[in-house]
């Protein structure tokens, strides 16, 4: 009965009508999802706010404690809220909106850059040098390189089965060839 009051009541407010600072969600266990969703929603924009003002600011990072202040939640709520945050379907999405929006900012500062912007030039060539970097890394790190002699085929297994005195005969065959191509 006493789950089923606590729905009720926060049925009976909209998310308009509740009241600024207010943490519910540790409060309301049995809700809907989509009503903890919104609730989560309202203190994350809350939680950003407070932290957006203070970059903007001081410069500097607040604390749990002033974020708490600031927003009304409890600072459990704000850590919970911050740790939970980098594993959720919420933070990816906003990955994945910054970067919808690459290509688009990035057309921006070549713009500036080609205008004579200095600091949008060095920007752009940091950047894409760190986009060359990662698709450097992403390579491929493994290679299946074979030779091919009419019908045999000889990859890395074969070369590392045989013997050093076999490998021995295959390079004195090789370097021999390529003196007489080119001596």
């Amino acid at each position: 009965m006493r789950s089923n009051n606590r729905y009720c009541i926060l049925k009976l407010y909209t998310m308009e009508n509740l009241p600024q600072n207010t943490d519910t969600s540790n409060q309301l266990p049995d809700l809907q999802k989509t009503e903890k969703e919104m609730i989560w929603e309202k203190n994350h924009e809350q939680i950003k706010e407070v932290i957006l003002s203070y970059l903007l600011g001081d410069g500097s990072m607040p604390s749990k404690a002033i974020i708490a202040k600031k927003t009304g939640l409890s600072r459990e709520t704000i850590y919970k809220h911050i740790r939970a945050f980098a594993e959720s379907t919420a933070y990816q999405n906003e990955v994945d909106s910054f970067e919808l929006m690459t290509g688009k900012v990035m057309a921006q500062v070549t713009r500036a850059a080609i205008k004579g912007n200095i600091k949008a030039a060095k920007l752009f060539l940091d950047s894409t040098k760190k986009l060359r970097n990662q698709a450097a890394d992403k390579e491929v790190t493994q290679q299946n390189n074979f030779v091919q002699i009419n019908k045999t085929i000889i990859n890395q297994q074969i070369i590392q089965q045989l013997k050093p005195e076999q490998l021995k005969l295959i390079e004195e065959i090789i370097v021999q060839q390529t003196e007489e191509k080119h001596g």
